[in-house]
């Protein structure tokens, strides 16, 4: 899960658009549906442009895994036709929406994936103490 996580950042650092060290934008305190459509609709334009940027298919995995979590919180909070939303909403975007939410969707994909570790963490330590007392 770690590698997924770590190939996820990697392969948004490698997208088709150039990032500066210095860019910063934390994750939506409160992300709406629009915010997880938006970033499902990055993250396929991520995927989409990862050839180009000779991307291994460990990065190619993690931006997947991000773009399907995002599909399944605008699914999950009502959304439906992912594939209508999606090409209605791109029909909107210019090419500077999609370097304004790199940081923002990078931000919550590592917030995610952050919890991810910590419950996996979390996980092996119960396992662990099962294993100790033979339960």
């Amino acid at each position: 899960m770690k590698n997924a996580i770590i190939a996820a950042a990697t392969g948004l650092m490698l997208a088709a658009t150039p990032m500066q060290a210095q860019e910063t934008a934390p994750a939506p305190a409160g992300p709406t549906m629009q915010d997880d459509l938006d970033c499902a609709i990055f993250l396929a334009y991520v995927l989409g442009t990862m050839e180009q940027a000779q991307a291994t298919e460990e990065e190619k995995t993690g931006v997947m895994v991000g773009m399907i979590f995002f599909i399944g919180r605008y699914e999950g909070a009502g959304g439906d036709d992912i594939e209508g939303a999606m090409v209605e909403r791109f029909k909107e975007f210019q090419p500077s929406d999609l370097d304004r939410l790199r940081m923002p969707c990078a931000a919550r994909m590592e917030s995610m994936g952050s919890r991810l570790i910590s419950a996996g963490d979390a996980i092996t330590q119960i396992e662990k103490r099962r294993a100790k007392t033979g339960q």
